[in-house]
């Protein structure tokens, strides 16, 4: 069984600078992948290395382009899956199909994977950066840990953080479920969450309570210029469990953070993740 995801964006610039994005090597090795080499004359569009999810090699990589229509319609077929972008003005969507059906919970999903590339090439042609990046090559098996440098002092990455756990109003927060529990958060399916550790602006680690019970915590560490390091640790998951696209997630979530406060503006419009179809009208900026 496969899967076909989509992923929409609003991209603030011209047609022609965003067609050159997606189809220079150079600059798709600065907001997508690590390696790449693209010539459509060719129809050559491979792209391979630890930016991209089962960390691919060159042969792996490799991308046959199926049609190209200059600021219009690129697609191209990438092991045996076929991802097309169409570009309609300021509009970007991406429609990635005949992807593996998701192995697990905690594995790989191309929507994220789309909707965090397409926020790095926004950021890219918006203020010349990309904020940090996810690197699929370290394992994460039983659990994760991922480390991400945001360029703004402690305080504010805590606030931007922190605050979408513990705000009250949050609309994945629900009541708790038993006297242990501090409240719950939907995550598709309700969590508990205990809080462990708080001290703020460094430290929250809390306890989810599922089917199993795992930590995931938050360390805040500045980085001696102004800026901060952010470690995400969460741990307790049966030693088989993949957790790739789990890593993922959250890192995504510190990547738009960075963005945020570096004062990129991130509009993702459409995400389509298999039979789930979701249009946000939400801006982050």
């Amino acid at each position: 069984m496969t899967e076909t995801y989509e992923v929409e964006a609003d991209i603030d610039a011209s047609a022609a600078r965003v067609w050159h994005a997606l189809t220079d090597s150079r600059e798709l090795e600065q907001w997508f992948c690590e390696h790449a080499d693209v010539d459509l004359t060719a129809g050559r569009f491979d792209f391979w290395g630890r930016h991209t999810p089962h960390v691919p090699t060159r042969e792996q990589g490799h991308g046959r382009v199926l049609e190209a229509q200059p600021e219009r319609l690129l697609c191209i077929d990438w092991g045996g899956m076929t991802i097309t972008f169409h570009l309609e003005g300021s509009t970007l969507r991406v429609v990635h199909d005949g992807a593996p059906e998701r192995p697990t919970t905690g594995g790989h999903l191309p929507s994220h994977w789309w909707q965090f590339a397409l926020g790095h090439l926004q950021s890219l042609l918006t203020i010349g950066q990309t904020g940090p990046r996810f690197d699929w090559s370290a394992p994460h098996h039983g659990g994760f840990t991922v480390v991400a440098a945001v360029d703004a002092p402690p305080a504010m990455v805590w606030d931007g953080l922190a605050s979408g756990w513990l705000t009250p109003h949050n609309e994945r927060r629900r009541p708790p479920r038993n006297d242990y529990e501090d409240f719950g958060f939907d995550v598709g399916v309700v969590m508990g969450i205990k809080v462990l550790d708080l001290d703020r602006p460094r430290r929250l680690s809390m306890e989810w309570i599922g089917d199993e019970t795992t930590v995931l915590s938050y360390d805040l560490d500045t980085d001696g210029a102004g800026g901060t390091f952010v470690t995400i640790v969460q741990s307790g998951f049966d030693e088989n469990e993949d957790l790739q696209g789990q890593a993922e997630g959250f890192f995504s979530g510190v990547a738009e953070l960075a963005w945020r406060l570096s004062g990129a503006k991130v509009t993702i419009r459409r995400i389509r993740d298999g039979s789930h179809d979701m249009r946000l009208a939400s801006e982050r900026v």
